[in-house]
C-alpha cells in the first residue's frame, strides 16, 4: 500500500475543490491508504470524499493561529476571533513575507503540531501560496512531496518560493500554467511537469441527471455563467455583454452562479444597468451539474484560469461554450470546433452569442463535434507512482 498524505484548504465549493474529489475518487483504495489534511474540515464537497478516505485537520497548540491560515473571512462579532484578526494584522508587520523567507509561516510554525506520521508520498494540492505549501515542506516527513499550481496568475509564489526546494515535482493544471511557472522560476523547470485535472465523466453526468427545482431557472434562452465573483472571473465583461444585448431587443435569462467579494458590486451594476429581468445570482449551488445540462449556453469571460474546471464539465455535457481568448482556455477550446474563444471584451462576447442565437445551423455542428469528444485524463495518476519510482 501506498501512503499518501494530501493538503488542502477546506471543502469549500470551487474549481480546486472538485479537481480534487476527482482525484480521489480515481485512487485505487487497493493500492493507496489515503489521508487528506485540512486547514478546515468543513464544506459542501465533503459530500463528495470517498468513504474510505481518512480525513483529519491541522493541529495548532491554540485554535486561534487556524485563523491566521485559513484564507476565510472571520465574522468578528466573537471577541477572540477579533483578538486572533488584530494579532494577525500585527504580525504581518513585523514578519514579513519574501521570496527569501516567509518569517510569519515561520514563525505560525512554532505553534502547529508536526505530523508524526511517515508517508510514502505528499501532496500539497492546493497551492495559491497557502501555509500548507511551508506546512508539508517542514513539518511532513515523505519519501517524495509534490505540490500543485492551478492558476496561470502566480503573484503570490513569492510566499512559498523558499520552500520550494524541499519539493521533488512541481505538478502544473495545464501548460499554460507551467509555461507562466517556468518564466519566473527556471531552475525548477526540471522538476515540472503537467499534470491535468482529473474529470470523473461518469459522476458528471449522473449528478446532472438528478431532479432539481429552481423557480429562478426559468426562460426560453438560459445562459450559464459559474465561479467566484472576482476580478479574475470577468463577471464585469459578461454585464457589459448582456447589456449589447438587452438593448439589441434580444430575450434571454443570463445566470451567474457563485459568490464573492464582488456580488454587491455586481448587484449594483444589474439594478444601474437596467438588467434585473434578464440577470439573476443565483448564489451557491451544492449541484451544478443540472443547471449545465439545462442551460443552452456556457459563457466563461475569464482573465485567467489555469485549467477551468467549469469549462470542461460543460464539455463533459455537450454545451456550446464561449469563452475568454486566454492561454489555457486555448488547451480545452479550439474555436469554431468544440466552442468560442473571444477577447475579453463585452461587445466581442455580445456578438457571439448573439450569432449563435441567430444560427441553429451552427449550434448543430459544435454540439455534433462534442459528443464525438473523447475527455479522459485518468492517465494521469501514473505520474503518481513515477514520482514513486
Amino acid at each position: 500500500m501506498i501512503k499518501l498524505l494530501i493538503l488542502t484548504s477546506s471543502f469549500a465549493m470551487g474549481g480546486t475543490e472538485a479537481a480534487l474529489n476527482s482525484l480521489l475518487n480515481k485512487l485505487d483504495k487497493e493500492k493507496y491508504e489515503v489521508i487528506v489534511l485540512s486547514i478546515t474540515e468543513e464544506g459542501p464537497m465533503l459530500d463528495g470524499v470517498p468513504d474510505w478516505v481518512t480525513l483529519r485537520q491541522l493541529n495548532f497548540s491554540d485554535p486561534k493561529y487556524r485563523i491566521f491560515v485559513s484564507g476565510r473571512k472571520e465574522k468578528t462579532d466573537n471577541m477572540k476571533v477579533l483578538l486572533a484578526k488584530i494579532q494577525k494584522k500585527f504580525w504581518y508587520q513585523i514578519y514579513k513575507e519574501s521570496a527569501e523567507h516567509n518569517l510569519f509561516y515561520e514563525k505560525i510554525m512554532e505553534f502547529t503540531e508536526e505530523d508524526p506520521e511517515e508517508y510514502d508520498l505528499m501532496l500539497d494540492f492546493h497551492g495559491y501560496g497557502y501555509f500548507l505549501t511551508a506546512y508539508g515542506a517542514k513539518k511532513v516527513r515523505a519519501k517524495k512531496k509534490a505540490m500543485w499550481i492551478h492558476d496561470e496568475n502566480v503573484w503570490w509564489l513569492y510566499k512559498i518560493a523558499s520552500f520550494l526546494p524541499e519539493y521533488d515535482q512541481i505538478f502544473c493544471v495545464s501548460k499554460a500554467v507551467r509555461d507562466s511557472f517556468i518564466n519566473k522560476y527556471p531552475q525548477y523547470q526540471a522538476n515540472t511537469q503537467v499534470f491535468y485535472n482529473l474529470t470523473d465523466t461518469e459522476r458528471i453526468q449522473r449528478k446532472a441527471e438528478e431532479p432539481f427545482h429552481d423557480e429562478r431557472y426559468t426562460g426560453d434562452l438560459k445562459l450559464l455563467t459559474i465561479g467566484r465573483m472576482e476580478n479574475q472571473k470577468g463577471y464585469d465583461i459578461g454585464l457589459a455583454a448582456a447589456e449589447i444585448l438587452k438593448k439589441r431587443g434580444l430575450r434571454f435569462q443570463w445566470f451567474f452562479m457563485g459568490d464573492g467579494n464582488l456580488r454587491e458590486w455586481i448587484q449594483k451594476e444589474i439594478r444601474d444597468k437596467n438588467l434585473e429581468d434578464c440577470v439573476i445570482l443565483l448564489g451557491k449551488c451544492k449541484n451544478p451539474y443540472p443547471y449545465i445540462r439545462n442551460c443552452d449556453y456556457y459563457i466563461q469571460p475569464s482573465r485567467h484560469e489555469g485549467y477551468a474546471t467549469t469549462i470542461l464539465e460543460a464539455r463533459v455535457l455537450k454545451k456550446i461554450i464561449v469563452a475568454s481568448d486566454i492561454p489555457s482556455n486555448r488547451e480545452q477550446i479550439i474555436n469554431g470546433v468544440n466552442g468560442y474563444l473571444e477577447q475579453l471584451d463585452g461587445q466581442a462576447f455580445a456578438d457571439r452569442i448573439q450569432r449563435l442565437i441567430q444560427d441553429p445551423e451552427e449550434n448543430k455542428k459544435i454540439v455534433e463535434n462534442l459528443e464525438n469528444e473523447k475527455i479522459d485524463f485518468t492517465g494521469e495518476i501514473a505520474k503518481l507512482e513515477n514520482l514513486l519510482g
